[in-house]
């Protein structure tokens, strides 16, 4: 877990609301702290405040990419447990 994040804090990514409280809403019953945020922006000043342990990550999102979003998570923490999600079934990410 991060050092300085609560254990079991996860940021949600996603810019489909609906996708994003439901996955929300599930994880907070099995027992994790959620914050969510709507885009990569958002995400990265949540995270400066929060310090989540791991992230949900949609892969495309308006704005800043999932990829960008994961790159500045990893500089802000190393160790941070990331997963990347999308609803394509083939999206080239080079």
């Amino acid at each position: 877990m991060s050092a300085g994040g609560l254990q079991g804090t996860l940021l949600l990514v996603d810019d489909d609301a609906t996708l994003r409280e439901r996955l929300a809403r599930a994880m907070r019953e099995r027992g994790y702290q959620v914050v969510t945020a709507a885009g990569g922006a958002e995400a990265l000043a949540r995270a400066r405040q929060v310090r989540p342990a791991m992230a949900v990550v949609d892969l495309r999102m308006p704005g800043l990419s999932g990829i960008e979003v994961l790159e500045a998570l990893r500089a802000l923490d190393p160790g941070m447990r990331v997963l990347m999600l999308t609803g394509y079934g083939s999206i080239p990410t080079m």
